[in-house]
This record gives structure tokens, C-alpha cells and sequence, in this order.
């Protein structure tokens, strides 16, 4: 489902920082489709080792309502090349994004820059940009809904824990249960007749963040009558559900870009 470009910028901040892979380095993350990394050439003696470089995940919620915002980390890397600290310099205004910025670079090792041939430590300012293609869309999803408004379920989702609901859903729809990091996970649940009557995605499982989501197709799909109501089911808890509730309302972007005649 996911369909996103991740651009990590590096660009220099002190007269003893910068960050840098090779000239237009992309790379893919083979645990997360379709997302790259991109890294520009930086001026400076201090650079990043590559074979330490780790991509920043986008977070699964995030990627699928598409939240988007640039993080401007201040890095402190030590004179071995580790990162000593990370402050957020700018923050994107989610939570999730910056943090996910920060896991990647924290696990970053430099090659340090060096004065009259000694080791020295230095700044880094790196800006991470998480942003998400607005495409058609997935495979499955009823195209009379494509225009469909979108409510809160009045009935809760009915397991105790996201990962209770992962089981018993993928149970539901005969589809086996194997959760792979910073993926969504998409189980459809059809009608006798084969029409679809729920859509659950999964995302953030390998997080606190992880959250159920759970699309139902209440009426006919014909217009002006199609509704989708959403659920959610938090692993952090009920308040940090709710405090999602405006995007959920908003319905997922791959809808939205629907809606506004992208297919």
C-alpha cells in the first residue's frame, strides 16, 4: 500500500560538520517497498560512513493519511565518528515523524573531520523530508467509494489489544498472520456475496505506536449515500486514538487523492 519518497538532505551547519554518502546516492529499504533515501554531496572533511547509513522508517500511520513535514536534526558526532547527541532543531509537528528521524541518524556512524591531522568532533545539520505521492487507490478498494464520506464508527473495535484484533482479523480473513517491521498489513473481509464489508490495515506493529484500523462499507456505495465508518484501536491507548480522530475523518490519502481525480 505504501507508495512514498523519503529525502534525507545533509548540508553543513558549523564550520566542522556536514554529512554525505556519494553524489545522488539512492538507496532502497527493502523492509519498507518503494521507499528512498536520497543524500547530497556535502563540502566538508566530515561525512557519513555508508556502511553504517540506516534509511528513516516513515511511520505507517503517517504514510497512510498522509502526514508529511520536514525534521532538521543538529547532530553532535564524537572524534571516533558515533553520535554523541541529537537535538530536533525544527520539528515537522508530528511526533512520530520526528522520532523516526531521529532512530535512523542515531544510528549513523561518521567519518570525523580532522585538523593538523588530529581527529576533531563536530555538527552535523541533517533534514529529513517525509513526504507521500498522492496515488490512486489499492487493488480491491470499491470504486463506488470513491467519493465517500467518512464517520467514526459508533461500534468500538471488539478485541483488547491491537494485536488481538491482528489475530483474530487475519483469522477472519483466512490470510496468514506474519507481521514484517514498519510494514501496514491490509486484511479484506467480503459479504457472502463478495463484496467487501470491512478493510483493516495494521500499522506500526513493531512500535507503541501501533494502531488497528478498521474501514466498513455501510451502505450501497451509491451517491450521495456512500460512508465509510472508521474505527481505530491504539496500542498506546484510547486518548491517543482520539487524538488521531481528525485525520481519520479525513480518510486515508490514497482516498482523498481519489476523490480529487487521481486515480
Amino acid at each position: 500500500m505504501r507508495n512514498l519518497t523519503l529525502a534525507a538532505v545533509c548540508a553543513l551547519a558549523l564550520s566542522a560538520c556536514a554529512t554525505n554518502a556519494s553524489n545522488n546516492h539512492a538507496q532502497s529499504n527493502p523492509a519498507n517497498a518503494g521507499q528512498n533515501v536520497q543524500v547530497s554531496q556535502a563540502s566538508s572533511d566530515l561525512r557519513y560512513d555508508p556502511a553504517f547509513h540506516v534509511d528513516p522508517t516513515y511511520p505507517g500511520f503517517d504514510s497512510i493519511y498522509g502526514i508529511e513535514g520536514t525534521t532538521v536534526l543538529m547532530v553532535l558526532v564524537k572524534r571516533d565518528g558515533r553520535v554523541a547527541g541529537i537535538k530536533v532543531e525544527e520539528s515537522t509537528g508530528d511526533r512520530q515523524l520526528d522520532q523516526a528521524a531521529i532512530n535512523a541518524v542515531s544510528q549513523w556512524h561518521f567519518y570525523p573531520e580532522r585538523k593538523k591531522g588530529v581527529a576533531v568532533a563536530g555538527y552535523a545539520r541533517i533534514p529529513i523530508n517525509f513526504s507521500v505521492p498522492h496515488s490512486g487507490a489499492p487493488q480491491g478498494w470499491p470504486a463506488s467509494y470513491k467519493h465517500a464520506q467518512y464517520v467514526l464508527d459508533t461500534h468500538p473495535i471488539p478485541y483488547a489489544s491491537v494485536d488481538d484484533a491482528l489475530l483474530a482479523v487475519s483469522t477472519m480473513a483466512g490470510a496468514p498472520m506474519v507481521v514484517t517491521p514498519s510494514r501496514e498489513h491490509t486484511f479484506i473481509i467480503q459479504n457472502k456475496d463478495g463484496t467487501i464489508r470491512e478493510w483493516w490495515i495494521f500499522a506500526d506493529m513493531n512500535t507503541e505506536d501501533a494502531t488497528a484500523l478498521r474501514y466498513t462499507f455501510t451502505s450501497t456505495g451509491s451517491p450521495p449515500a456512500a460512508e465509510i465508518a472508521v474505527a481505530a484501536l491504539c496500542r498506546i491507548g484510547a486518548s491517543f486514538c482520539n487524538s488521531r480522530n481528525p485525520w481519520l475523518l479525513k480518510g486515508p490519502a490514497f482516498a482523498r487523492a481519489r476523490q480529487s481525480g487521481a486515480d
